[in-house]
């Protein structure tokens, strides 16, 4: 892996996230996207990794971008569901969460998003 590369900063950011180390997950995600703005993935980081912190509209603005990107992507969909969610939107994360399971119908984040969304 070249440490240059955008793609390498996102997949760092990635390993970062998931050991929930925000800071450096935040930085890396930045960078690669400041190196090439049309790489989904660093917005599907950084939107996960805003989702996570609470940021919920910034979550919703990355995982969009992402989607714009790279559309079809059932993981983020249902991930800016919940963040629409959380931001009392529930027509749009009812939206999201359809579409993740139009994707992937076993889906299981989605599935009980539309539950939590349909029964309140």
């Amino acid at each position: 892996m070249q440490p240059d590369r955008p793609r390498a900063y996102c997949n760092r950011g990635l390993a970062y996230l998931k050991q929930q180390d925000f800071e450096k997950a935040l930085t890396d995600a930045a960078t690669g996207i400041e190196k090439d703005a049309d790489l989904p993935l660093c917005y599907f980081v950084r939107g996960d990794l805003y989702f996570q912190k609470g940021e919920y509209q910034k979550a919703v603005g990355d995982l969009s971008k992402g989607l714009q990107l790279k559309p079809g992507n059932a993981e983020a969909l249902s991930k800016r569901g919940a963040a629409h969610e959380h931001l009392g939107e529930r027509d749009k994360a009812l939206a999201d969460y359809r579409a993740a399971l139009e994707i992937a119908p076993d889906y299981k984040d989605a599935q009980e998003g539309v539950k939590r969304v349909t029964n309140n």
